[in-house]
């Protein structure tokens, strides 16, 4: 108990702790035995950015480890999705070379118009209708809210209504 006193506090009085423990298993020679070690936490709560910010400041720089789903990207998709809609922002034609010059040449992000975890199984991308180009701000809005994921279009009319009521 000694290596996790914060989570056995919590559990040995019958406190709730604010998230899980994931405990890794490392068998060092047949089948009895095991080196056991703390691999992190995983949160049960759903926190959004804007909360966080409420909260004040925090503590920051703890180290941890946790383990997620990556989805692979192919880099020819990309290339090629760059290659027909070029290197402006579909959404608001931001283009990182105009704007920071050799330094944002060559950069934008890619937005799959289907999300890939929307995904069943692999499947092939079509980089001219499945991928478009969009600057990270413009990336970042479409993807803010994960149960609301914005198309290209629904984003360039809040944009136009934003400029046009500026």
């Amino acid at each position: 108990m000694l290596n996790f006193p914060h989570h056995y506090q919590l559990y040995s009085n019958d406190g709730k702790p604010e998230s899980s423990i994931v405990i890794r298993f490392e068998r060092l020679s047949g089948v009895d035995k095991y080196k056991v070690s703390f691999a992190g936490e995983l949160s049960d709560e759903t926190v959004d950015a804007d909360e966080l910010e409420d909260r004040g400041p925090q503590v920051e720089g703890r180290m941890r480890e946790y383990y997620v789903k990556r989805y692979e990207r192919s880099p020819k998709n990309r290339k090629e999705a760059i290659r027909i809609h070029g290197l402006s922002c579909k959404a608001c034609v931001f283009n990182f070379e105009k704007v920071y010059g050799a330094r944002g040449a060559d950069f934008i992000e890619v937005h799959h118009v289907n999300p890939i975890h929307n995904f069943d199984e692999t499947q092939h991308v079509d980089p001219k209708t499945d991928l478009v180009p969009v600057c990270s701000n413009c990336h970042r809005m479409v993807h803010r809210k994960p149960n609301d994921i914005l198309s290209i279009d629904v984003l360039k009319e809040i944009l136009f209504e934003m400029d046009r009521n500026a």
